[in-house]
């Protein structure tokens, strides 16, 4: 691997985007699924049907995004679109509730697809497009490797940052909790004192996991927002094979 393709001011740029959009995107495959199966009671082909939904999208999109490529259109435009959408969609998520249904956090995930087509296949061609033909393979290698790492560092930033979010948003709503009438009203419907706390303690905790969710979409809408707007550092693509 050929370290001086980085001298390419288009590719250094478009795999720096790729990986921050890779890791945005990843960390709400990585926390959702494990949000609805642990918090909210879906099982695993429920959550990961969920997760999944933006594949569709992007499948479906991916013939379209080629087409525009074709016709000449800017993929600095196209890859801006792209990750602006996606933030959007992030932003969506950011809003998410305990109380949605299959759809409420189906649809958010499906519209993020579209978004995905439009970050990765024009990312992937400017990175290739930038170098010369000879060091095409090491491009194309270095920008396997970081979208790998991304992802990876990804997972395990977007669940630590879930897991502080947790502790932290627990702690507020224990602060703020005033259950005197919860207690009572549960007490009157006949659980002993133990039983009421339980369901108290099971809701704060159900309720802070929500929570903890909200904040890493807002992270990651923040860094999608960034990434639409880092792109249009790089120069004007050449068409490919013009070196």
């Amino acid at each position: 691997v050929d370290l001086r393709v980085f001298r390419h001011t288009g590719f250094t740029i478009s795999v720096l985007t790729l990986g921050i959009g890779y890791g945005a995107f990843f960390a709400g495959v990585v926390v959702v699924p494990q949000w609805l199966q642990t918090s909210l009671g879906y099982s695993a082909t429920q959550a990961g049907t969920v997760a999944a939904l933006h594949a569709y999208a992007a499948f479906i999109t991916a013939p379209l995004v080629a087409r525009l490529m074709d016709r000449g259109v800017d993929p600095r435009l196209l890859v801006s679109i792209g990750m602006g959408w996606m933030g959007v969609t992030a932003l969506l998520r950011a809003s998410w509730t305990s109380g949605g249904d299959f759809w409420s956090y189906g649809i958010p995930m499906m519209l993020q697809g579209v978004g995905v087509s439009l970050m990765a296949i024009p990312l992937t061609t400017m990175s290739l497009t930038s170098v010369r033909p000879e060091e095409t393979a090491s491009a194309a290698g270095l920008q396997s490797f970081v979208r790998t790492i991304a992802m990876a560092m990804a997972t395990s930033l977007s669940l630590t940052v879930w897991s502080n979010a947790q502790s932290t948003a627990h702690s507020e709503i224990v602060e703020r909790l005033q259950s005197g009438s919860a207690e009572v009203s549960l007490a009157d419907a006949g659980l002993s004192i133990d039983q009421v706390r339980r369901v108290i303690a099971a809701l704060v905790e159900k309720e802070a996991v929500t929570l903890a969710v909200d904040h890493v979409f807002l992270l990651a809408a923040v860094m999608l927002f960034i990434s639409s707007a880092l792109i249009h550092l790089a120069p004007k693509p050449r068409s490919p094979g013009s070196h």
